[in-house]
């Protein structure tokens, strides 16, 4: 049954990759919607199927299907703002399915060809699921500002800082404050070679158990798990080199390194709860990766990226199985060696008046090697989508 699901959502778009591309012309009598020309429309849908939605050893499979509007408002040259409605619905596991609203800003005051640059954005998001799994429901404000100069022909260095606030509104322990600082510069050489690089340090402020705390008692003792918990900072610093570079007029590669080390982990301790799927610490790990991506038009009136990737990440140290009967002793760190592929095909179709129809088609295969067994596992999904633009 789950391969005539997947055979349905490619057929269904296979007609219109395979179609030829319609351009309308000038005089054409279809005319989009447009309030303004200060504004841009965007409306999609993707649905999809998955062999491992909940990235674990049990390997739920489900369906999912995704609807997205958004909107952008430029009142003036330098000022974006954005406006993101999305609502993910799964057949299966339909408790999980949640609202996401975005309302963000972004303001560039520098002109384009100015040696010195600002760059200044602000966004507020909400996540909302169903009643079942409200202690997962959470806001979210992210901040950030920067500042560049190019000192002489293509070398340019920057600096600045972020905050970032995620609230889980109906928890008192899961909650979250960043704030970081961070450097780069970027040049070309050489033709079409580019090089970046970025460093930074951050200082995060969370709850967690000491792991001096011998054990957690909820049935004997008149306290609640989050009783337990201490608050605290996390330490960590950064740093990523890029290189990419264009292989003739249509194709491009990239290549990434990250490297993430936290410096006071060791005497905190969460829950393995915590660190689930659309857990507050799902993605709360320090460690090493590379990834390398190819982009091409060379195929006529396709887009097509690929790209793979390979991750070391260890998180912190977690309690397993019942907490009332579970010394806090036993926690342990958990380590992961992750590998992924994955394909992007887009069929960009021009409909005239400044409207575009873009198809999409995402096939993606993760498989995750881990110390700990539960998060065991190899995941596989493919998604067929259509996007609006208008």
């Amino acid at each position: 049954m789950k391969y005539l699901k997947i055979g349905q959502v490619i057929s269904v778009f296979a007609l219109i990759f395979l179609s030829p591309a319609v351009v309308q012309p000038q005089n054409s009598l279809y005319d989009p919607l447009r309030l303004s020309e200060n504004l841009e429309f965007e409306l999609g849908f993707l649905s999809g199927y998955t062999g491992n939605l909940l990235n674990d050893s049990v390997g739920v499979e489900d369906a999912q299907t995704v609807t997205r509007g958004s909107i952008r408002y430029y009142p003036w040259a330098p000022l974006e703002l954005n406006f993101d409605n999305e609502y993910t619905y799964y057949n299966k596991t339909y408790n999980l399915s949640s609202y996401h609203g975005t309302f963000g800003a972004t303001y560039i005051p520098t002109p384009e060809e100015s040696r010195f640059s600002v760059f200044l954005s602000a966004n507020f998001d909400i996540r909302r699921y169903s009643e079942t799994r409200k202690n997962f429901n959470n806001d979210n404000l992210d901040l950030v500002a920067s500042a560049g100069y190019r000192i002489a022909g293509p070398l340019a260095l920057r600096i600045g800082t972020a905050y970032h606030s995620n609230s889980y509104i109906n928890s008192k322990v899961s909650s979250k404050k960043k704030w970081e600082f961070f450097s780069g510069l970027n040049s070309s050489f050489w033709g079409s070679n580019t090089f970046d690089f970025e460093a930074g340090y951050s200082n995060m402020d969370y709850s967690f158990i000491l792991d001096t705390v011998w054990s957690i008692d909820t049935m004997f003792v008149d306290l609640d798990v989050e009783d337990y918990y201490s608050d605290g900072n996390l330490f960590a610093f950064y740093l990523s080199p890029r290189f990419s570079r264009s292989l003739g007029s249509k194709t491009g590669i990239g290549i990434e390194y990250d490297y993430h080390k936290f410096s006071n982990p060791d005497h905190a301790v969460i829950l393995i709860s915590e660190v689930e799927f659309i857990s507050p610490f799902a993605n709360v790990c320090e460690g090493k990766s590379v990834t390398a991506n190819i982009k091409t038009y060379m195929v006529p009136g396709f887009i097509i990226t690929t790209g793979s990737g390979y991750w070391e990440k260890q998180y912190l140290k977690m309690l397993q199985g019942d907490i009332n009967f579970t010394p806090v002793l036993f926690a342990r760190k958990r380590m992961d060696f992750q590998s992924r592929w994955f394909l992007n095909m887009e069929r960009p179709i021009n409909l005239g008046q400044g409207a575009i129809l873009k198809p999409v088609l995402n096939l993606d295969y993760t498989n995750n090697n881990s110390s700990h067994g539960t998060f065991d596992y190899h995941k596989w999904s493919v998604n067929a989508g259509i996007t609006y633009l208008f």
